[in-house]
C-alpha cells in the first residue's frame, strides 16, 4: 500500500470505531446501563453511560 492509501484506510477505520463507540454509548444510556473501564491506576470502574455522554459532547 502507498502511504496515502494507508492514511485513508486508517482514517476510515478510526471514523468507524468512533461511530461504533457513539452508538454503543447511546444504546447503553437508553437502557440506563454502565460502561466498564479502568482508571489511571488500572482499577476497574463502572461509569453510567449517561454520565459519559453528558461529559463528552462528541457522543451527543
Amino acid at each position: 500500500m502507498l502511504d496515502k492509501e494507508i492514511k485513508n484506510y486508517l482514517d476510515a477505520l478510526n471514523q468507524g470505531l468512533a461511530e461504533a463507540e457513539k452508538k454503543m454509548l447511546q444504546e447503553k444510556a437508553a437502557r440506563n446501563e454502565e460502561v466498564v473501564n479502568c482508571d489511571e491506576t488500572g482499577e476497574i470502574v463502572r461509569i453510567p453511560a449517561k454520565q459519559i455522554i453528558s461529559e463528552h459532547s462528541q457522543y451527543l
